[in-house]
């Protein structure tokens, strides 16, 4: 299988052995293309298209526009029905990725239909995570027999991050401000790093400056006799009510004692912080409209930790919590999937 930019000659081609619902599409395509405002691009076996695929220099929806900026959008995603499940929809995708990395871009988007679990769970694996950007897009087209169509549908905007961006700690404030501005209800951020990087910091300086925001503590859910920490009682008491529109109300655990401290309550709109060591963790499968890692050197987050903790919690700090910390960023690799890096260092 081979992808590539389409030619003139291949419009014909298309509409003979790939058609589409819609007359003239693929001329349109490659008009775009011919104008610089898209790469048209074709996988073929052959001479035999199996799909083809449009990497625009932005998203079209106003919403997914207004979210993401001048950020590339892979759209127009078709595969023939007898080249699907051969890694067709995947080549077309990673080839995209790799034009929108090429040409310097930090992020590239693309979008699903919020029915269309097939294809949320290839994007998902190809690295394209939930924002929580929801657009209702229309779609009128003409058959070949002349019939019109007018069809609408909702679709969900992924977000794949091809570079993180170094910030300071002021940048990844106005950065959450844009990104709080751009959206409507509820907004959702990731601030994740080891123990003592920094992370409280950082998350208390945007609630300082971000009206409404409130902070989440991944410390509240976490136990002694739970390994890292409780991230299905996060999603659980948290994600699902907020994402439904619902208040959420959660415990915060008393890792002290072990027991169950008070409850809180967050409401399902403004700014929503998660902070914490692994907040951003796969599991949780939160829809971040930003995610940001506080890196700090080891040293110093560990007289940090032993500062706040005391001499006594040393032997867990270094045996137990950075291990952990370690392996979940081997496993994970959150300091090259998230949005910024800012760095800790400063109190």
């Amino acid at each position: 299988m081979h992808v590539r930019a389409g030619t003139a000659e291949d419009v014909a081609c298309l509409e003979r052995k790939l058609p589409s619902n819609a007359v003239g599409v693929y001329a349109a395509h490659f008009a775009l293309q011919q104008a610089g405002e898209a790469a048209f691009l074709i996988a073929s076996e052959a001479d035999r298209p199996l799909g083809v695929a449009m990497l625009l220099r932005t998203a079209v929806a106003p919403r997914a526009t207004a979210a993401y900026p001048s950020v590339p959008h892979i759209a127009h995603l078709q595969v023939r029905e007898d080249a699907r499940g051969l890694g067709t929809g995947t080549a077309l995708i990673e080839h995209a990725v790799e034009l929108a990395r090429a040409g310097g871009s930090a992020a590239v988007t693309i979008s699903v239909t919020i029915d269309n679990d097939r294809a949320a769970r290839l994007y998902s694996r190809l690295g394209f995570r939930r924002t929580n950007v929801l657009d209702e897009v229309a779609y009128l087209w003409t058959s070949s027999n002349g019939v019109g169509h007018d069809e609408r549908e909702v679709q969900e905007l992924l977000l794949k991050v091809l570079r993180p961006r170094s910030a300071t700690r002021d940048e990844a404030v106005d950065a959450v401000a844009r990104v709080a501005a751009a959206r409507t209800g509820l907004t959702l951020i990731g601030i994740d790093g080891f123990g003592g990087a920094g992370k409280s910091t950082l998350a208390a300086a945007i609630a300082a400056s971000v009206p409404g925001s409130v902070v989440v503590a991944v410390d509240d859910f976490a136990a002694p006799i739970i390994p890292e920490w409780d991230w299905e009682r996060l999603r659980v008491q948290l994600l699902v009510p907020l994402l439904a529109g619902r208040t959420a109300r959660y415990q915060a655990w008393d890792w002290h004692q072990n027991i169950g401290g008070e409850w809180l309550e967050v409401r399902p709109r403004g700014v929503v912080i998660v902070e914490g060591v692994s907040s951003t963790r796969v599991e949780v499968g939160a829809p971040w409209a930003l995610t940001i890692w506080v890196r700090t050197p080891r040293e110093l987050r560990l007289a940090r930790a032993i500062e706040r903790d005391g001499e006594g919690m040393r032997w867990n700090w270094e045996q137990v919590w950075m291990p952990s910390e370690n392996a979940y960023a081997a496993r994970e690799r959150p300091q090259e999937r998230v949005d910024l890096i800012v760095d800790g260092t400063s109190d």
